[in-house]
């Protein structure tokens, strides 16, 4: 029974000692924010009928940007997906989670960045 109890302990101990912080678990989720903050104005973007052709209006997207949005799109949901696993996992080292906190950001940077110069007025 005190073999329980111990194994019990240490297992708690263990757990209290790995894992992400609510901070670290609050990055992701405001991430997670940004992310559908920026994926709306990608839509408006994208949406919009392309550039080049004989008739296109005045207010148009350029195909180029738009396959960047889309990639920025898709690397950034990777990363994100990716960092929420990590902060998840109780097993995760600090370092782990640090280093999944940074790409996810940078990923949802670069969408951002991307959408605030060709967003539409």
């Amino acid at each position: 029974m005190k073999r329980l109890a111990v194994l019990a302990l240490l297992g708690l101990l263990s757990a209290c000692a790995s894992g992400a912080t609510p901070s670290q678990q609050n990055v992701v989720l405001a991430s997670k924010n940004t992310l559908v903050a920026a994926q709306t104005l990608a839509i408006q973007y994208t949406s919009l009928p392309r550039c080049g052709a004989p008739t296109a209006p005045p207010l148009c997207s350029d195909a180029g940007v738009v396959t960047s949005i889309r990639k920025a799109n898709a690397d950034a949901v990777v990363a994100l997906d990716a960092a929420e696993k990590v902060v998840r996992d109780p097993a995760a080292t600090n370092s782990a989670i640090n280093e999944a906190i940074a790409a996810s950001t940078n990923a949802v940077t670069a969408l951002q960045t991307i959408v605030a110069n060709h967003k539409v007025n």
